[in-house]
């Protein structure tokens, strides 16, 4: 065992603890069983930290998926106290175990909760002149015909809010987004059964929103075409 005396995290104590996360996390997704606390035993046997410590690294996990809009594991609430460098290694990690990488700039969103509360009498200065950097990403290739069906089945009506669709494109088609309920990062099908038309209020909701798993589970019980 490996004692661990000091508060700053190793890349290799961070790197096995975004590997049991992963790891408990596709067993949550596939309805597999698991213990949490048998994860953080083995991590306390080579590391020399203890459970509570794992356990809010592994809610720091919980708030860099929740930056990607994706779920966490139940019972491991977000815990945002975690530097924009962490932030950055932890996604790297996730993507090098889930061998998938996102295009959201996690970093970028962590700061702008920093600024929830900002003065609206003080006027950012900004940027004139922005400037660029390349971000690399990976995307999954989809059936531009799954997309195509979704969207015209739908009638121009979100399949959450069920609303028309917010505006007319120039060719006069309907402005709605296919969304994949269980999503493509996660081992979602790219199929009708697991796609709907939305717009893009309910899309970010889908993502992000508090009350997401609700809304996925009132759409599953309304389509019936769409398979868990």
């Amino acid at each position: 065992m490996k004692k661990n005396t000091k508060n700053l995290w190793t890349i290799e104590e961070l790197d096995e603890s975004v590997k049991a996360y992963v790891d408990m996390r596709n067993k949550y997704l596939n309805d597999e069983n698991f213990i949490k606390k048998k994860y953080y035993e083995e991590l306390v046997e080579k590391f020399g930290r203890t459970i509570k410590s794992f356990e809010y690294r592994m809610q720091n996990i919980s708030y860099v998926y929740t930056l990607m809009g994706r779920d966490y594991i139940p019972g491991l609430k977000p815990a945002s106290g975690v530097s924009p460098g962490q932030i950055d290694t932890i996604q790297k990690l996730i993507t090098k175990y889930e061998n998938f990488i996102s295009r959201e700039n996690l970093i970028f969103n962590s700061e702008i909760y920093k600024y929830e509360n900002i003065n609206e009498d003080t006027i950012p200065e900004g940027n004139k002149i922005p400037k660029r950097e390349n971000v690399e990403v990976t995307n999954f290739k989809r059936d531009p015909k799954v997309v195509a069906w979704i969207l015209k089945n739908s009638k121009g009506i979100c399949e959450c809010c069920k609303k028309a669709a917010p505006f007319e494109k120039e060719d006069d088609s309907y402005f709605l987004e296919v969304h994949h309920l269980k999503l493509l990062s996660d081992g979602g099908s790219d199929t009708i059964d697991n796609a709907i038309a939305v717009c893009p209020n309910c899309h970010r909701e889908l993502h992000y929103g508090k009350n997401r798993k609700n809304l996925i589970n009132e759409i599953y019980k309304n389509i019936e075409r769409l398979m868990r």
